[in-house]
């Protein structure tokens, strides 16, 4: 499943090619497990991430692409042999992703069942990354062993009911791509459980307190409202930053993505299917919360049908706490928040909680909310603060909301409670409204009536682009960076 087990040995190959090279030959190969050294004459022009081509070995057994790790000196050059395989044992031990992966290297993952729990833990070496791929022909096919499968099977990983958790990151710097899969189908990766029970509490993917993580085309699906436990896609640990999630289809939770922990900094959230989030007695349903986190980007989403759910993106306090603290700088811009239904904490805001967290330098900008309710942006004063966190400074400061448009909807921005519709403390403007209500006082909005076949080039077929005869075309601000 990535990796190959084997014994030291040593052979003799004919030569190996790699970019920048025209080919060096009589190399000597040492390898023990899966590093390779080879000790040739000639350039050290190799690189920490280059391809390099090996053939014409003894028995063929370490022909195929291999990427350099490490590069020691001259004439002296460590690669890691990249394996292709799948472990499909419905008893198999994933145990082999912890330490044994080389950093700076690149690992293929075949089409197949992964059970059991992963733990990403290999050691750190300075700010080498471990690379993970889903296998493809492109890439892989030259390799000994290939089975078209290998790319067109998707990798499930089941995880393991008796952690609540299948995948684990304990060490940082890790970048994961399932290579394909766009809105709701082709992920080259899935994370998921095989089975639920009701009432059992389920985490998909944890953190603890992790940084620089990269996970690119995954699906992470949870197994929707008929287990009314509390499902979590992804979860954080104290001091977890630089994560991008990007290009991934996440779907059927109760909490998509909760980061309930101090001190969450620098994330981005992208190109991503947020769809069907719903919510329990055991758990409150909602799309992306966070804490008392800095420089937090959601850009380039679809949120779809999170009307089940008591809110979409919301600032929690911190978990088990009634310590006052400040969430800053988080732009939320060029999403899709569609169907988003009663949730009372808004599409964007804050839980009316005793103690609450302020929120100073929102910017929501050119985002697109169609058939949301009853809140759009929503930073209420707490109704019931506790002791040390009452409402003695602004809930918002340093708000933005600029260029979003909003379709059949009846939200509005609630600063001073949960029924008053105001912009105090935001500064909100050339904002476009179609079919809306609760509008807040600005100098430069739009409102129009004109039909989705003038605003929208696909209503019914959820493409959202204006048409160059809609009154929004070139009605925005021009904001800078």
């Amino acid at each position: 499943y990535g990796l190959e087990n084997g014994s030291d040995w040593a052979d003799a190959c004919d030569g190996f090619t790699g970019r920048g090279l025209t080919g060096v030959s009589n190399a000597t190969i040492v390898r023990s497990n899966n590093i390779v050294t080879i000790t040739y004459a000639g350039p050290t022009n190799i690189a920490v991430g280059q391809m390099i081509q090996i053939y014409g070995t003894a028995n063929n057994s370490l022909t195929g692409t291999f990427t350099v790790a490490t590069v020691s000196g001259v004439g002296t050059t460590s690669l890691t042999y990249n394996q292709i395989g799948s472990n499909t044992s419905s008893s198999g031990s994933n145990a082999g992703w912890s330490s044994a992966l080389v950093r700076g290297a690149t690992y293929y993952v075949a089409g197949g069942n992964y059970t059991n729990q992963v733990n990403f833990s290999a050691p750190t070496s300075g700010t080498l990354y471990v690379y993970i791929r889903k296998a493809s022909a492109t890439t892989n096919s030259g390799v000994a062993g290939w089975d078209n499968t290998f790319e067109t099977t998707q990798a499930v990983f089941t995880g393991d009911l008796n952690y609540n958790k299948a995948w684990i990151f304990g060490s940082d710097y890790w970048d994961i791509d399932g290579i394909t899969g766009t809105g709701t189908s082709g992920y080259g990766i899935k994370v998921t459980y095989a089975t639920v029970s009701p009432s059992q509490n389920v985490t998909f993917l944890i953190s603890a307190g992790v940084s620089h993580v990269n996970l690119s085309h995954i699906e992470v699906a949870g197994q929707g409202s008929a287990y009314p436990g509390c499902q979590v896609g992804i979860t954080s640990g104290i001091n977890d930053s630089y994560w991008n999630i990007n290009h991934s289809y996440l779907h059927n939770f109760s909490n998509v993505v909760s980061l309930n922990r101090p001190t969450t900094n620098n994330w981005i959230f992208e190109y991503n299917y947020i769809a069907d989030e719903w919510t329990s007695s055991a758990c409150h349903g909602e799309s992306l919360n966070f804490t008392c986190s800095t420089d937090i980007t959601i850009r380039n989403n679809i949120f779809d049908n999170f009307a089940n759910g008591t809110g979409g993106i919301v600032v929690h306090p911190l978990s088990g706490s009634s310590t006052l603290c400040t969430a800053s700088n988080w732009r939320i811009y060029n999403n899709i928040f569609r169907n988003s239904g009663n949730g009372g904490n808004g599409v964007i805001g804050t839980a009316d909680s005793a103690c609450s967290p302020y929120m100073n330098g929102l910017y929501v900008y050119n985002n697109t909310f169609i058939n949301s309710a009853p809140k759009m942006v929503s930073f209420p004063l707490r109704t019931s603060p506790a002791v040390g966190c009452e409402n003695t400074t602004p809930v918002l400061t340093n708000a933005f909301i600029y260029n979003n448009l909003v379709y059949n909807s009846t939200g509005c921005i609630v600063t001073a409670g949960q029924s008053s519709c105001n912009a105090a403390n935001a500064n909100v403007d050339y904002n476009y409204y179609n079919t809306a209500t609760n509008i807040p006082t600005q100098t430069n909005k739009i409102i129009s009536t004109e039909s989705t076949s003038v605003l929208f080039k696909n209503y019914a077929g959820g493409d959202y682009r204006l048409t160059s005869g809609s009154k929004a075309v070139n009605a925005g601000a021009a904001l800078g960076s």
